[in-house]
Order: structure tokens, then sequence, then C-alpha cells
């Protein structure tokens, strides 16, 4: 179940960083527009630019720690079960 849930994260990031250059012109020209349109800047349409930016880089910064973290947690798993069969065959 996991592994499934990871592939689909996996996929989708792969899939939101490819469209990624799309979805940020069109922010930018949107912004563009609106400042036109309404003679002012707005801050919502500046607030959902950067989101548009950070969310992709921190869900791959959290798929890649995440992974560190499992692979860190079995490492140390099987070198406890090393040790704990080093043990029972001294006894």
């Amino acid at each position: 179940m996991r592994l499934k849930l990871f592939n689909l994260l996996t996929v989708s990031l792969v899939t939101v960083i490819i469209l990624y250059p799309a979805l940020l012109v069109c922010s930018v020209v949107w912004q563009e527009h609106l400042q036109i349109v309404l003679g002012e800047q707005n801050h919502t349409i500046k607030t959902v630019h950067w989101l548009l930016f950070l969310i992709p880089i921190c869900l791959e910064l959290g798929i890649i720690g995440y992974n560190r973290y499992r692979n860190y947690h079995n490492f140390t798993l099987q070198k406890q079960v090393k040790i704990l069969e080093e043990l029972w065959e001294k006894s």
C-alpha cells in the first residue's frame, strides 16, 4: 500500500515538474494582466505565484527526505537483527 502511494506521489510530482514551467508562465502572465486591468499590484496573486513556485520544491525535498529516512531506518533494523542473531548463536 505504501509503495503504491509512494509511486503515485512520485508520478504526480514528475508530472507537476514537467508542467511547472508552463504554470509559472501562466501565473506571471495572469499577474501582469491583473496589474494592467486593476492598476495596482494584487498581493493574493503574488502569494499564489510563490506557492506555485515553492510547493513542487517542498514536495520533492519531502520525498527525498522520506526516502533517506526509510533507508536509514532499514539499515539500523538490519544492523539490530544481525546483532541479535549473533547473540542468539552465542547463547
